[in-house]
């Protein structure tokens, strides 16, 4: 935000900080809902936006002339700012994760009856392999059946490893 129109002062550093975070608020996702509708229930209307009710007194305001409406513009300026720069940034980080996607190698055919160990993450950085458990299905190239005792697990492939290699 700070590249398209300089943020010399304080007022305007704090005006683009709530209007920043208002924007992930409203459209970052996190299991499919934004985190104010997490938090709160509902999202909040968003001032002069085309989708809200047309007879909203922010659309007068957003073509008038006095400070108000001007101050209005304005704020509306900056709203657009931060949705530039969220989308920006989304997309930048989307590409730098696809860039830095492991690769998942292939580790064999198994075949019906055949002992596999899983990986299984535990937390956000460590995990371990379970097993030993039995090969019963492949679907496709990216989905594989196994089972442990009497449960049933849907697998990808490139999480399973044959039990002795």
């Amino acid at each position: 935000m700070d590249s398209e129109e300089a943020l010399d002062t304080f007022d305007k550093v704090s005006q683009a900080a709530s209007m920043a975070t208002s924007t992930k608020n409203q459209w970052s996702r996190h299991r499919g809902y934004p985190p104010e509708m997490l938090v709160f229930g509902k999202t909040s209307k968003v001032p002069g936006s085309v989708v809200s009710d047309a007879q909203l007194s922010a659309h007068g305001l957003a073509v008038d002339e006095r400070p108000e409406g001007i101050r209005f513009r304005e704020e509306l300026a900056l709203r657009e700012r931060a949705r530039r720069a969220f989308v920006a940034t989304d997309n930048c980080q989307t590409l730098r994760r696809a860039m830095v996607q492991k690769s998942r190698p292939h580790r064999g055919q198994y075949f019906h009856g055949d002992h596999v160990m899983l990986w299984k993450k535990r937390g956000e950085a460590d995990g371990s392999w379970i097993g030993p458990l039995r090969f019963v299905v492949q679907d496709s190239h990216h989905v594989v059946w196994i089972t442990m005792g009497s449960k049933l697990f849907r697998v990808a492939p490139e999480h399973l490893r044959p039990l002795c290699s």
